[in-house]
């Protein structure tokens, strides 16, 4: 799964680097017009479709999704702090990802279909965008504010010297960290690298940690940067 997800961040070279293919003509998304919401996606462990009159037998069953806990909405603080967690790490994954990022709209805002994962029948309130909860849920819409702002300053589809894998010991140069044959990874890692941008005689660095796990990271310390390699 490290593997496979670290392919994805960077732009998916098994599948387009031996067409040649450059990083910006792979599309990166979590969420799209179907299937869940990126709320949904972190509230529902099934579809709920039964608006639909259709006995809930439309829409896909696969979603790939937790409900962090409990099934739909909760007045439980920590299910909600962790879903608004789980929110921003599926965001920053995707924004600070090599590749082109698409994100749903209203995602930044927390919208909901309520469990429906095949609402494009619905011209009502299950599909509309509703303004309230947008502006219920502007600290997430600046959160990806400073996401955009931070991609383009410090462009991930640039040139990438270094990645590292901290806590496999490995550190492989190009674009796709070398996880080595029969290496078995933690659940938790840590994704570590350089990006270049700018002209001759300009440097930029960007560090950005992926860690999966449920509670907060324990250790805020900066990243030390491996020097650049040949160009």
């Amino acid at each position: 799964m490290v593997g496979r997800l670290a392919d994805r961040l960077f732009a998916s070279p098994d599948v387009y680097a031996w067409e040649g293919r450059e990083a910006d003509q792979s599309v990166n998304f979590v969420t799209c017009h179907d299937g869940f919401t990126l709320n949904d996606l972190v509230s529902y462990n099934a579809k709920h479709n039964e608006a639909n009159g259709e006995g809930n037998r439309d829409g896909m069953d696969d979603n790939r999704s937790w409900n962090c806990g409990v099934e739909g909405p909760t007045d439980d603080g920590a299910v909600e702090a962790l879903r608004a967690r789980q929110v921003r790490n599926l965001l920053a994954l995707t924004l600070l990802s090599t590749g082109v990022p698409m994100i749903g709209m209203g995602d930044e805002g927390r919208r909901t279909q309520r469990g429906n994962n095949n609402a494009y029948s619905h011209d009502d309130e299950l599909s509309w965008l509703d303004w309230n909860r947008v502006e219920r849920h502007r600290d997430l819409r600046r959160f990806v504010r400073k996401l955009i702002e931070l991609r383009l300053a410090f462009d991930p589809s640039a040139h990438i010297d270094t990645i590292s894998l901290s806590d496999f010991g490995t550190r492989s140069p190009g674009r796709r960290p070398d996880l080595g044959r029969g290496l078995r990874p933690p659940r938790r890692f840590v994704r570590r690298s350089a990006a270049i941008g700018g002209g001759a005689g300009k440097r930029r660095e960007a560090g950005v940690r992926k860690e999966a796990r449920r509670s907060p990271p324990r250790s805020g310390r900066p990243m030390r940067l491996a020097p650049p390699g040949p160009r």
